[in-house]
């Protein structure tokens, strides 16, 4: 349908001809990327699989988290890991769950808002400069088509920067 599209684009007389002529309803090339789709797809889930078998049968499934230092800033008490029997510095979970309810996820929520607020302003610009496009009709109108898309890529790297800035200071926080 999209090569009918771009051929009546093109030439309204080619595309009646390519329209009278018995066209496959699938190309060979959906039918190869459908099929790379699915080989692809299940060849990554038996790997799994069987990476996991073999992880299992050789006694390494959780080995690295089992012999994970703690991250070097982390200060804590000093406690028994219940896992690894280890001395290790321990953070409290009644701490850890207050600040996640207070800190974490009401930041998270504002980043999403942000998120959300920037897409629905992005949407906005574009119908206002598309009608403004189909009013004036001008090559400074159809250049104006572009500015909400490069806006809306710059905000979405700022917003990116400083929830990763966040998401640091938050890991760091209290220690």
């Amino acid at each position: 349908e999209v090569q009918r599209e771009m051929l009546q684009s093109v030439s309204s007389s080619q595309a009646e001809e390519v329209q009278n002529e018995q066209e496959p309803l699938i190309s060979g090339h959906m039918l190869q990327a459908v099929f790379s789709m699915l080989w692809s797809t299940v060849v990554m889930e038996l790997w799994k699989r069987r990476s996991s078998s073999l992880s299992y049968r050789w006694g390494t499934l959780n080995l690295a988290e089992r012999f994970a230092e703690p991250r070097p800033g982390f200060h804590g008490d000093l406690g028994v890991n219940p896992v690894t029997g280890r001395m290790e510095p321990l953070f409290p979970e009644w701490k850890r769950d207050l600040r996640m309810a207070l800190v974490s996820v009401p930041a998270v929520g504002l980043f999403l808002g942000l998120v959300v607020l920037g897409m629905m302003c992005f949407y906005w610009a574009e119908a206002g400069v598309k009608q403004l496009h189909k009013d004036w009709n001008t090559m400074v109108s159809q250049t104006l088509l572009y500015v909400p898309s490069v806006l809306h890529i710059v905000y979405t790297n700022m917003l990116a920067t400083a929830y990763r800035t966040l998401a640091q200071a938050l890991t760091e926080y209290g220690e």
